[in-house]
Protein backbone atom coordinates (compact mmCIF):
# COMPACT_ATOMS: atom_id res chain seq x y z
CA UNK A 1 0.00 0.00 0.00
CA UNK A 2 2.95 2.34 0.50
CA UNK A 3 3.13 3.15 -3.21
CA UNK A 4 -0.57 3.97 -3.22
CA UNK A 5 0.02 6.35 -0.30
CA UNK A 6 2.95 7.97 -2.13
CA UNK A 7 0.80 8.39 -5.22
CA UNK A 8 -2.02 9.92 -3.17
CA UNK A 9 0.39 12.46 -1.70
CA UNK A 10 0.82 13.83 -5.25
CA UNK A 11 -2.91 14.37 -5.78
CA UNK A 12 -4.39 17.84 -6.32
CA UNK A 13 -6.97 17.37 -3.56
CA UNK A 14 -5.82 18.32 -0.05
CA UNK A 15 -8.18 15.72 1.34
CA UNK A 16 -6.52 12.96 -0.70
CA UNK A 17 -3.04 14.27 0.13
CA UNK A 18 -3.87 14.44 3.84
CA UNK A 19 -5.42 10.96 3.94
CA UNK A 20 -2.47 9.51 2.06
CA UNK A 21 0.00 11.30 4.30
CA UNK A 22 -1.82 10.07 7.39
CA UNK A 23 -1.73 6.48 6.16
CA UNK A 24 1.94 6.75 5.19
CA UNK A 25 2.92 8.14 8.58
CA UNK A 26 1.42 5.00 10.14
CA UNK A 27 3.77 2.71 8.20
CA UNK A 28 7.22 1.52 9.25
CA UNK A 29 8.99 3.60 6.60
CA UNK A 30 12.16 5.35 7.72
CA UNK A 31 11.73 8.55 5.67
CA UNK A 32 8.72 9.98 7.48
CA UNK A 33 10.44 13.22 8.52
CA UNK A 34 11.64 13.73 4.95
CA UNK A 35 8.10 13.18 3.69
CA UNK A 36 6.67 15.54 6.31
CA UNK A 37 9.14 18.23 5.25
CA UNK A 38 7.56 18.25 1.78
CA UNK A 39 4.22 19.22 3.32
CA UNK A 40 5.20 21.32 6.32
CA UNK A 41 4.55 24.58 4.45
CA UNK A 42 0.94 23.67 3.67
CA UNK A 43 -1.81 25.47 5.59
CA UNK A 44 -4.71 23.15 4.75
CA UNK A 45 -6.06 21.38 7.82
CA UNK A 46 -6.40 18.20 5.75
CA UNK A 47 -2.61 18.13 5.51
CA UNK A 48 -1.77 19.71 8.86
CA UNK A 49 -3.69 17.23 11.01
CA UNK A 50 -1.66 14.15 10.00
CA UNK A 51 1.55 16.08 10.65
CA UNK A 52 0.31 17.47 13.97
CA UNK A 53 -0.84 14.01 15.00
CA UNK A 54 2.53 12.49 14.11
CA UNK A 55 4.46 15.16 16.03
CA UNK A 56 2.15 14.84 19.03
CA UNK A 57 1.97 11.04 19.09
CA UNK A 58 5.75 10.80 18.84
CA UNK A 59 6.33 13.55 21.44
CA UNK A 60 8.40 15.61 19.03
CA UNK A 61 8.47 18.62 21.33
CA UNK A 62 11.09 20.32 19.17
CA UNK A 63 8.22 20.88 16.72
CA UNK A 64 6.36 23.24 19.04
CA UNK A 65 7.62 26.23 17.00
CA UNK A 66 6.07 24.59 13.90
CA UNK A 67 2.71 24.55 15.71
CA UNK A 68 3.21 28.20 16.71
CA UNK A 69 3.80 29.18 13.10
CA UNK A 70 0.88 27.18 11.73
CA UNK A 71 -1.65 28.39 14.29
CA UNK A 72 -0.96 32.01 13.31
CA UNK A 73 -2.66 31.28 10.00
CA UNK A 74 -5.67 29.39 11.31
CA UNK A 75 -9.08 30.37 12.65
CA UNK A 76 -12.27 28.69 13.72
CA UNK A 77 -12.39 24.93 13.90
CA UNK A 78 -9.03 24.62 12.16
CA UNK A 79 -7.38 26.50 15.01
CA UNK A 80 -9.38 24.55 17.59
CA UNK A 81 -8.13 21.24 16.18
CA UNK A 82 -4.52 22.40 16.18
CA UNK A 83 -4.82 23.64 19.77
CA UNK A 84 -5.81 20.10 20.80
CA UNK A 85 -2.66 18.57 19.31
CA UNK A 86 -0.57 21.47 20.58
CA UNK A 87 -1.85 20.90 24.12
CA UNK A 88 -1.14 17.18 24.03
CA UNK A 89 2.40 17.81 22.83
CA UNK A 90 3.02 20.66 25.28
CA UNK A 91 2.33 18.47 28.31
CA UNK A 92 5.53 16.49 27.74
CA UNK A 93 7.67 19.37 26.54
CA UNK A 94 10.84 20.58 28.28
CA UNK A 95 10.58 23.84 30.25
CA UNK A 96 11.62 26.16 27.42
CA UNK A 97 8.86 24.82 25.18
CA UNK A 98 6.31 24.69 27.98
CA UNK A 99 6.88 28.38 28.63
CA UNK A 100 6.35 29.09 24.93
CA UNK A 101 3.18 26.98 25.01
CA UNK A 102 1.89 28.79 28.09
CA UNK A 103 2.41 32.15 26.36
CA UNK A 104 0.61 30.92 23.26
CA UNK A 105 -2.35 29.54 25.20
CA UNK A 106 -2.53 32.76 27.24
CA UNK A 107 -2.62 34.89 24.10
CA UNK A 108 -5.48 32.88 22.60
CA UNK A 109 -7.34 32.67 25.92
CA UNK A 110 -7.34 36.44 26.35
CA UNK A 111 -7.42 37.94 22.87
CA UNK A 112 -9.10 35.57 20.45
CA UNK A 113 -12.52 36.83 19.32
CA UNK A 114 -14.15 33.38 19.29
CA UNK A 115 -15.19 32.08 22.69
CA UNK A 116 -14.67 28.41 21.83
CA UNK A 117 -11.04 29.18 20.94
CA UNK A 118 -10.60 31.03 24.24
CA UNK A 119 -12.07 28.00 26.02
CA UNK A 120 -9.76 25.61 24.15
CA UNK A 121 -6.79 27.76 25.14
CA UNK A 122 -7.78 27.70 28.82
CA UNK A 123 -8.21 23.94 28.57
CA UNK A 124 -4.73 23.77 27.04
CA UNK A 125 -3.37 25.77 29.94
CA UNK A 126 -5.05 23.40 32.38
CA UNK A 127 -2.99 20.57 30.85
CA UNK A 128 0.07 22.49 32.06
CA UNK A 129 -1.29 23.25 35.52
CA UNK A 130 1.63 21.45 37.18
CA UNK A 131 3.86 24.27 35.95
CA UNK A 132 4.31 26.96 38.61
CA UNK A 133 2.12 30.00 38.03
CA UNK A 134 -0.26 28.39 35.55
CA UNK A 135 -3.13 27.93 38.03
CA UNK A 136 -2.88 31.62 38.93
CA UNK A 137 -2.82 32.56 35.24
CA UNK A 138 -5.94 30.47 34.59
CA UNK A 139 -7.76 32.21 37.45
CA UNK A 140 -6.78 35.61 36.07
CA UNK A 141 -7.98 34.68 32.58
CA UNK A 142 -11.28 33.37 33.94
CA UNK A 143 -11.72 36.58 35.92
CA UNK A 144 -11.17 38.72 32.79
CA UNK A 145 -13.65 36.80 30.62
CA UNK A 146 -16.61 38.91 29.51
CA UNK A 147 -18.69 36.30 27.71
CA UNK A 148 -21.38 35.26 30.22
CA UNK A 149 -21.78 31.77 28.72
CA UNK A 150 -18.05 31.14 28.89
CA UNK A 151 -17.94 32.42 32.48
CA UNK A 152 -20.55 29.78 33.37
CA UNK A 153 -18.43 27.10 31.72
CA UNK A 154 -15.34 28.31 33.57
CA UNK A 155 -17.18 27.91 36.87
CA UNK A 156 -17.43 24.18 36.08
CA UNK A 157 -13.65 23.72 36.32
Amino acid sequence: FKEIYRSGMKDLSYAVVGSSLDAYLRTNEKDKIEVISKFSDYNSLDVLIPIADYFSTNQMTDQIPWFEQKMKHLNGLDLWYMLQYFGALSMEAPDKYQQLSISTFEKYAITHPQSFIRLAAVQGLSLLSDTPGVDTLIKEIKGQERDPELRVIYEQF
